[in-house]
This record gives structure tokens, sequence and C-alpha cells, in this order.
């Protein structure tokens, strides 16, 4: 293959059942909006032919179970990744769990393509959700009986990739761009219709400011004028894979440091 890169993510779906302020896909101020099937499946074709990914390649969302038809369109990517011969144990499916016990078909693929299943964690003991992910997930758990290939990630504290203030939000202007790449919370290539994008910050901010009614803020027009690469354009990906593992100019909407807080859900607080 011509390009290489450690890891590639790619939304199955971008509606989320939660909320969770600061979600650097911008899942907390996305509105339920669905994805073509065909757009997500063909992103896949075409970055497991033309993409060697190393580490991981993530399907996430937005929330993937919380597609109607996820185990249908799961199950052609599934087939798709085997006409590739990629090495399905490079995937990981990401979800919130909080509807894994109404998919328990999933231990069954599992099973059946080596494929792992990484749980993240997200309400914290002040969630009203948080006794109901603990009893779904071990429900859930009781009947799998294994854990194998199963990851649970809980973290308790979260950064943000942006200022906020009043419902509106910002870009930090960081004057410290390789910093702000070294502490990038996302710095994994995104597909997307199409496109490659160096990161899902950038990918995913014309959703985040559409719905803060900020597309025409000066702040963030340098951020929305990026050009990702078409995976139909040769010379678009060779000037992308030479640039996406350094810093650029777009970093400086991240901190050039850490900033940490404690989760909550959008919705439900």
């Amino acid at each position: 293959m011509r390009y290489s890169t450690d890891i590639v993510d790619i939304h199955i779906h971008h509606a989320c059942n939660l909320a969770c302020a600061g979600c650097n896909h911008f899942s907390d101020l996305t509105d339920d909006i669905e994805r073509q099937d065909k757009n997500f499946l063909s992103d896949l074709d075409k970055v497991t032919q033309k993409v060697r990914i190393t580490k991981q390649l993530s399907i996430l969302g937005g929330e993937p179970l919380y597609k109607k038809n996820f185990k249908e369109v799961f199950k052609s990517a599934l087939k798709i990744l085997q006409k590739n011969n990629f090495n399905l144990k490079l995937l990981v499916l990401y979800t919130n769990g909080l509807l894994l016990n109404k998919n328990l078909y999933i231990r069954k693929l599992l099973n059946d393509y080596q494929f792992r299943l990484n749980i993240t964690f997200h309400p914290t003991k002040k969630s009203k959700l948080y006794i109901t992910l603990k009893t779904n997930l071990y429900n859930t758990f009781k009947k799998w009986k294994s854990l194998k290939q199963v990851t649970i990630y809980d973290p308790l504290r979260w950064q943000k990739t942006y200022l906020e203030h009043e419902g509106k939000i910002y870009p930090h202007l960081s004057d410290d761009i390789k910093s702000s790449y070294k502490h990038c919370t996302c710095p994994n290539v995104q597909a997307l219709d199409g496109k490659l994008y160096k990161c899902a910050p950038i990918a995913y901010l014309p959703f985040a400011l559409k719905k803060t009614n900020q597309l025409n803020s000066k702040y963030w027009k340098p951020y929305l004028d990026y050009t990702p690469a078409s995976l139909d354009n040769d010379d678009e990906l060779d000037q992308f894979f030479a640039t996406h593992k350094k810093p650029e100019q777009i970093c400086s909407m991240c901190p050039s440091s850490p900033k940490y807080y404690e989760k909550y859900d959008r919705k439900i607080t």
C-alpha cells in the first residue's frame, strides 16, 4: 500500500444518546444526525484498500449502538474488511455501553471475527445514568460469561478542545502549536464522506458550529478553511500523509497544556 498510519477513526453514526461536554468528536454539540450507510461503508472500503493501518481501525460515533440498523451495517462492514484482507484483530468497536444489554449478539461476532470491543464508561457517580449503566453491563457480562476482547475505560476527567462561554464555543488560539499537538486528545486520522482529516475535532467542527450558530464566526474561520484530502486524489493524499503526524496551524484551536475538568452530560445536568 502507498500510505501508512497507526490509527484511523470512522463514524458509523453521528448521533449519541449522551452529550458529554468536551467530547473531542463534538457529539455533545451535534444534533441527532444520521450518517448515510453507503458513505460509511465506502469510506471503510477505500481506507482499508489504500492505507496500511498498523495499530487500530476504530468504528465509533456518536454511539454506534444508537443506530437503528447497526447490526446490519456492522456485519456489512466486517465483510468488507474480510474482502480487503484487513487484520480484524486491529478493529476496535467503541460503545458507551448503555445499549449493550440489548445487543447481546455482539458476543458471537467477537468470537467469529476476533475484533475488540472498547466500552468507554462516561457517566460519573453524580449522573442519573450511572446505576443504569452499571446494571446494564452487569447483566450483559453475566450472560456473556467472558470479557475476552473487551476493555472498559473509565476516564474520570476530560480535556476540552475548546473554550466555552454563554452557550458558544471558541478556539484556544494557542501560540505554541507544537505543545498543542503534543497534548492532542485525538491525534488520529478521521475518515469522513470520502475524505481524510487530521483529527476528529477539525472534521466535526462544522457540526458543532452549526449547533451553536457560529458558522460565520471570525474566530473559527481559519479552522473552517481547513481542506481535507480526498480518498480519490493521490496528490492530496501524498500531501496529507507527509504532514498528518506533525504540528500544523490548525492545532492552535486546542490548548497548549492539558485542561482537565469533571465530566458531565449536557442532556441530563
